[in-house]
């Protein structure tokens, strides 16, 4: 056989052949609903010729089956978009593996070292915020430390929505060209907030139950070291505004907010007539939580907060990155309004 497949996030998947050109990936079941929206990358590796191969992916949680039919295929630099049959527990895609390797998963992967990549690249201040309880760095692009109000952006508190980290460098490459808009906003931004989960491949940075693993629900009340590393970060700078990119599984994109005035005018820039730039949306206005670290910063420092659904659902790389900025652009948009 020609074709092999390897799991490239730890103890994420079980791979088992199926046949001749065929594979079974069984994602790890971790108990709780909440740690089973696990991650699922793997190298495929071709020495002959390019080959015809299926691969059944067995979800570890199966709610909303119908919105699991996407995959991705990375060859080279190029993600594909893959459209699998659903079943109960499964997803089967038939797709052709090209000679040498590529990737395949259920949404395009990026972990730490493209983080790091990103940030020598970015040309801007690079500051450490702590480590994690496996002892990787966390670390924060700062753009215009001058400034007078800081604006936070964040992706990856749950380490397996991965669209965040793609947004964050469409964001900072949008600044970098845009040098005098802005005025008067220091930008902290943050691609990987949950380094030792993206290792893992899974979405909190600890096994353990989300009052003590989850960076957004238990933000400020958790002493799990990732936690407590970006929660006195976000308390130091005082922010005028979070924008924090989530993204799992529904297909459409969500904005929740806090304050009704926030939230009219993201709403205004986030809206047009033009169904193919402006998909269907989901808003709601979240209660008072004093235990998020969005929840608590609103509170105290009356910072505008816009948590951002950001999902793949069929979506290329640049329609991803592209719906990024705009998300960022709306939030920045009542950043300026805010008192």
């Amino acid at each position: 056989m020609t074709v092999t497949l390897h799991n490239l996030l730890g103890r994420t998947v079980t791979i088992r052949r199926a046949g001749d050109h065929g594979w079974t990936i069984r994602q790890r079941h971790s108990g709780h609903y909440e740690h089973n929206q696990a991650a699922t990358w793997v190298s495929i590796v071709n020495t002959g010729k390019p080959r015809t191969i299926t691969v059944r992916l067995v979800w570890a949680e199966c709610a909303a089956m119908e919105y699991r039919r996407w995959g991705y295929l990375r060859v080279g630099r190029r993600h594909q978009v893959l459209t699998g049959a659903v079943g109960t527990t499964a997803t089967t895609y038939t797709f052709t593996a090209p000679h040498g390797e590529c990737g395949f998963g259920r949404c395009p992967w990026y972990d730490n070292t493209d983080a790091d990549r990103f940030l020598r690249r970015a040309g801007g201040d690079v500051e450490l915020i702590g480590h994690t309880l496996e002892g990787r760095p966390i670390r924060s692009l700062v753009m215009r430390p001058r400034a007078r109000r800081n604006v936070v952006v964040l992706a990856r508190e749950h380490a397996t929505e991965t669209a965040g980290s793609f947004a964050v460098e469409k964001v900072v490459k949008h600044l970098l060209a845009h040098r005098r808009a802005q005025p008067g906003f220091a930008f902290h931004i943050i691609p990987i907030a949950n380094p030792d989960g993206v290792a893992n491949g899974t979405k909190h940075p600890q096994d353990a139950p989300i009052e003590v693993s989850d960076l957004h629900y238990a933000g400020m009340t958790t002493d799990d070291p990732t936690c407590r590393a970006v929660r006195e970060y976000l308390l130091a700078l005082r922010p005028a505004g979070i924008i924090n990119y989530h993204g799992y599984l529904w297909p459409m994109p969500q904005l929740i907010y806090y304050d009704r005035r926030d939230g009219l005018a993201m709403h205004e820039r986030l809206l047009n007539d033009d169904p193919n730039d402006a998909p269907s949306w989901y808003f709601k206005r979240q209660v008072r939580e004093r235990h998020t670290m969005p929840g608590y910063c609103h509170q105290k420092f009356g910072s505008v907060v816009a948590l951002y659904e950001l999902p793949w659902a069929n979506r290329t790389i640049t329609q991803v990155r592209r719906l990024g900025l705009d998300m960022f652009l709306a939030a920045m948009h009542a950043t300026r309004l805010a008192p």
